[in-house]
């Protein structure tokens, strides 16, 4: 099991659902942000994520966003607020997007801190 399997398993516990294309989607916005070095806002999930999940795991483009977004707001759904504190640094009433949760998740794995902590004390890691 890969770290980011972990982290999601950590969250929704031992369900049947297929956390891999989530796990994979936070991998790749690992890379883009801290290996390509982009900025937060130049990566976009229907651009450069979900293409990515497609060939991994087989499936159109359209098939391997609704399997990552249903993941995704299904871990929102299920985190307690210690673990929205501990995952993204704060108690925020929704994720805009799915995509949120993806990149809230890839900065955790990186720093192994929560995002607005490390958002807070180096705010040009946005740009």
């Amino acid at each position: 099991m890969t770290k980011s399997e972990s982290l999601i398993r950590s969250i929704i516990g031992p369900v049947k659902m297929d956390v891999r294309p989530l796990a994979f989607s936070v991998e790749v916005m690992e890379k883009l942000l801290f290996s390509e070095n982009r900025a937060v806002d130049e990566v976009h999930v229907t651009k450069h994520i979900y293409p990515e999940v497609a060939k991994k795991f087989t499936k159109t483009d359209g098939a391997a966003a609704r399997q990552v977004e249903r993941a995704a707001n299904y871990c929102w759904d299920n985190m307690n607020p210690d673990q929205k504190k501990k995952y993204i640094g704060r108690l925020i009433i929704d994720i805009r997007r799915p995509a949120d949760m993806i990149a809230y998740f890839a900065f955790y794995l990186h720093f192994e801190r929560p995002f607005f902590q490390v958002v807070e004390q180096n705010p040009e890691i946005l740009f």
